[in-house]
């Protein structure tokens, strides 16, 4: 089984992919898309080990941030990190 890929430059000229290339090809989006699904699913897993802000919390991190406390300003974004 063969492919076509257009080829640069000239007009309605085509290059035949042999079969087990594109196979090749195949199997490595495959692997590519396992793989960013299995770090999305980590990124899920980590999402869920934060906790979120609680009201009075959130309110001291706000008083906290007026003041210039960068630390306060994290807490706040990941405590809204909310799936």
């Amino acid at each position: 089984m063969t492919g076509t890929v257009a080829r640069g430059g000239e007009r309605g000229a085509v290059l035949s992919v042999p079969g087990s290339i594109r196979s090749g090809m195949e199997d490595d989006r495959k692997d590519w898309m396992n793989m960013e699904d299995g770090y999305y699913h980590l990124y899920l897993e980590e999402l869920k080990t934060i906790p979120p802000c609680t009201d009075e919390e959130r309110r001291s991190l706000l008083d906290r941030l007026t003041i210039g406390e960068l630390a306060a300003r994290d807490r706040l974004i990941e405590g809204h990190l909310i799936l």
